[in-house]
């Protein structure tokens, strides 16, 4: 609508012609003069600069800015005492991201008392102090090794570093501009971002930033390639990462990393081969080996799906402390890892830990049911794992409230599932032993990266040694363990007989009556259509027949 009242006002006789003006007719429009042209031309800029959207295309983006600026600053010629039109060129400068042009542009109107002007002028200055801080910070972000996972900003993030949290925020300050990256501090300002998504462990946004990159015509900087390995890398994905290097002729990128990836996914490969087998022993070896290959942080992600995958191998050999965990450490490693989530509230669930097993469900459902968390290939799967963990859940608290005095398989917790009651003092005393020095808290980091989260590692340790401690002290104690013992035969006891009956009820399909079943009544059928009778039962002793010797 500004287009076509700009080419009315183009084609109206002028009325404000100077002297020298031959023509009363209009002409161009960089010629026009007055505050009617200048009003046009402005607010036409506005409706520009409100066409782009989250989804518009950053080159079309920065085309309409463009033109936005060509208005507003023909609006400026039309009328320079126009404080709007200024405003706005000031505006359009601050959305392409040079923010010292804009801030020189809004220093001509220091004598005015616009409250606008005076915001303007405060937004300019706050915006060119963060880039400042940015740029101040990169020669240091370059120096920095990659951080642990923190995959998305929530209440499972861990504490970012306090010496990157003033440039995350400055960063995100910055992100309402996203032009800036064309600008003529786009170069590093870009590189300064990637590196501190890097140091900060923001694997999963970096791994969203590559395609940013090649849409700003970056993907031939040097530093691109070990930052595309390393988002790619520490999102979990290493075999996207080695396909990444094979694909680039010329890749700056640390061959002992390199290796470090292909070392963890053959492990990790053969692993799963060994457990589709249904060799679990050679498969907790093999993931083993994958999980001792990820020497650096950012190789934690997929060291929480090894971790997962090796709880998946002990559980078939019942090694179910040992189990759990390898799930505890894998969300000590990754808080996102929705399988290590499932896997622990199984086995949980499977020590008739009801409470533990259903606060991971609970998280389970909070993530899988949020949008932003990119877990999931399609929409569809989501909807159905979440449908899927959702009864579970419901499922599992009925569980809780109907059996709410059911005790913990104390004799699974310590690997004498097979034995149960005929274990011997001396195997239960064994068993304590060996699993209280392996899951003491104090040994939680044992055989972990130096670089692993100590205190997570700790907490998850002091949990399970203190189940371990629990179950002891009531199976040391013979008093204890008698009670215990005919607690769990009566569970048994009653678990069958609810399986008895439920085996037996209309449901089924023995019990069901059908058309053909024997019922009472004079018109009823003996196992036979409808459109015949039976026939009347003979009484045995008036025929005097023996139907049970009679050939």
């Amino acid at each position: 609508m500004y287009s076509r009242a700009i080419m009315v006002f183009a084609s109206a006789p002028r009325t404000n012609a100077g002297k020298g003006d031959e023509s009363p007719l209009g002409v161009q429009i960089d010629t026009f003069v007055g505050r009617d042209a200048a009003v046009l031309l402005t607010n036409r800029a506005a409706a520009r600069m409100m066409i782009p959207n989250e989804s518009t295309p950053y080159d079309e983006y920065r085309v309409l800015i463009l033109k936005a600026l060509t208005d507003c600053e023909r609006a400026v010629r039309a009328d320079a005492s126009y404080t709007r039109a200024q405003l706005r060129v000031a505006a359009c400068h601050m959305k392409l991201g040079s923010f010292g042009t804009a801030m020189d542009f809004l220093e001509v109107l220091s004598a005015s008392e616009d409250a606008d002007v005076e915001n303007a002028k405060i937004e300019a200055k706050a915006a060119s102090e963060h880039l400042s801080k940015v740029l101040g910070a990169l020669l240091k972000l370059r120096a920095c090794v990659p951080g642990l996972p923190r995959l998305y900003s929530d209440s499972r993030a861990r504490k970012l570093d306090e010496t990157y949290e003033p440039v995350v925020k400055s960063v995100a300050a910055l992100s309402s501009y996203p032009l800036l990256s064309s600008s003529e501090f786009g170069k590093p300002f870009v590189e300064a971002k990637a590196a501190l998504l890097i140091a900060c462990g923001a694997y999963q946004e970096a791994s969203a930033f590559i395609s940013e990159i090649e849409t700003l015509g970056l993907s031939k900087e040097g530093w691109v390639p070990e930052f595309t390995f390393s988002a790619l890398l520490g999102k979990g994905d290493p075999h996207a990462a080695c396909e990444y290097v094979k694909s680039v002729s010329e890749c700056d990128v640390d061959e002992e990393a390199i290796e470090m990836a292909r070392t963890m996914l053959k492990g990790k490969e053969d692993g799963n081969k060994m457990f589709n087998a249904e060799k679990y022993a050679e498969a907790v070896a093999s993931y083993t080996l994958a999980f001792d290959a990820g020497k650096v942080p950012v190789a934690a992600a997929y060291c929480s799906i090894v971790l997962g995958n090796r709880a998946a191998a002990y559980q078939g050999l019942n090694e179910f402390l040992n189990a759990l965990a390898d799930c505890g450490r894998a969300l000590a490693f990754n808080p996102w890892n929705i399988k290590a989530l499932s896997r622990r509230a199984t086995l949980h669930e499977s020590i008739r830990c009801w409470d533990d097993a259903i606060r991971d469900l609970r998280s389970y459902v909070e993530i899988a049911g949020n949008a932003q968390y990119d877990l999931f290939a399609t929409a569809q799967e989501r909807k159905n794992a979440l449908a899927m963990a959702t009864d579970r859940l419901r499922r599992l608290e009925t569980t809780k409230t109907t059996q709410a005095n059911s005790q913990v398989d104390m004799y699974r917790i310590l690997g004498l599932d097979e034995l149960k009651d005929k274990a011997t003092q001396t195997d239960i005393k064994k068993a304590y032993r060996a699993l209280a020095l392996k899951y003491h808290p104090d040994k939680a980091n044992r055989n972990m990266p130096s670089w692993a989260p100590a205190s997570e590692l700790h907490d998850d340790a002091d949990r399970l040694f203190k189940l371990i401690g629990e179950t002891n002290a009531q199976l040391s104690d013979q008093a204890l363990r008698r009670v215990y013992d005919e607690t769990e035969r009566i569970r048994a006891q009653r678990e069958r007989h609810a399986s008895y009956e439920r085996s037996f009820t209309r449901s089924n399909t023995w019990s069901a009556p059908t058309p053909n079943d024997f019922q009472f009544g004079q018109d009823a059928p003996w196992m036979s259509p409808n459109s015949r009778r039976s026939k009347p039962r003979v009484n045995r002793q008036s025929s005097g027949k023996n139907y049970y010797w009679n050939f």
